[in-house]
């Protein structure tokens, strides 16, 4: 099995702490080690039923979903091109990593259409608040025709 090693603080009196190592604690001085176990390690716990802890985690990943059309708008209208290109990569990379660990435990097909969805309506808002985009009718519309279609897809899901 995979090990990992770390250093942990020994909790000691600070007395003991103040002095030098000697042959009571065995040589270990102020750190020791300890041993872990990654064998199905997750960084989360995301395996099994469905937890309210995925879809938390779902709603992360499709709101840094709104970080990257954003970024990429930023970049191409200010002078701060890599700064903003930048921003754009990281919220890719973090959006897709937490899409990566919300599937754990919701069905692929759900997440992909809630965190796309989440992007979508968060980038439309943020289009129309900060950029004045333009509010129609019709783009009303095809975002609540967004919303209607996951919130279908969640209900006649198993979870």
């Amino acid at each position: 099995p995979m090990i990992l090693h770390i250093f942990m603080w020994e909790s000691r009196p600070l007395s003991t702490i103040l002095t030098p190592p000697s042959h009571d604690n065995r040589g270990r001085g102020f750190f020791r080690t300890k041993k872990i176990d990654l064998q199905g390690l997750s960084l989360m716990p995301l395996r099994g039923n469905c937890t309210m802890n995925a879809w938390i985690i779902l709603v992360l990943a499709g709101l840094c979903e709104v970080g990257w059309p954003l970024g990429f708008k930023l970049a191409s209208t200010t002078g701060y091109r890599l700064p903003f290109f930048l921003l754009s990569a990281a919220s890719m990379a973090l959006s897709g990593w937490l899409l990566f660990m919300a599937q754990k435990s919701i069905p692929m097909g759900t997440a992909y259409a809630v965190w796309t969805s989440i992007g979508a309506v968060g980038t439309f808002a943020v289009g129309i608040m900060l950029f004045n985009d333009m509010l129609s009718v019709g783009r009303i519309v095809g975002i609540c025709l967004i919303v209607c279609g996951v919130v279908v897809l969640k209900l006649s899901g198993t979870h």
